[in-house]
């Protein structure tokens, strides 16, 4: 006999990651309940696309978290990036770049600290400046 799985998404606002003895902790309160939730297990790589205050929808079965989902793109800040060189008019020449969650990326040389760009959830690819 098959048993029917219902999942079920619910929408979560990230109020904060920090480290813990399991890794990152990510605590996720639901917009309508202040009770927070701690998700560490099941964030994974995603942790690289999620900056403080993002709404992620986070799966449950049965009241545990089982997985969460990411848009396919996410609007971060430049954190910091390295100095394009001088005369480099060289077309689609990259440098890297540090986004607000700490993830580094290639990003074209004319993006600059405090930049808003958007970038791909799957690949963690620059798509473009906001």
């Amino acid at each position: 006999m098959c048993r029917v799985l219902d999942f079920v998404d619910l929408w979560f606002r990230h109020l904060a990651c920090g480290t813990g003895q399991a890794g990152s902790l990510f605590h996720f309160a639901v917009s309508n309940n202040v009770k927070p939730v701690t998700v560490a297990p099941i964030v994974g790589d995603a942790a690289n696309f999620i900056p403080e205050n993002a709404e992620i929808a986070v799966n449950f079965l049965e009241g545990n978290p089982i997985g969460i989902d990411l848009p396919l793109a996410m609007t971060m800040s430049v954190k910091s990036s390295e100095a394009g060189v001088k005369g480099d008019r060289v077309s689609g020449a990259t440098k890297l770049a540090t986004l607000e969650t700490g993830h580094q990326i290639q990003v074209p040389i004319f993006i600059h600290p405090g930049d808003r760009i958007r970038v791909d959830t799957r690949s963690g690819n620059y798509i473009g400046k906001e």
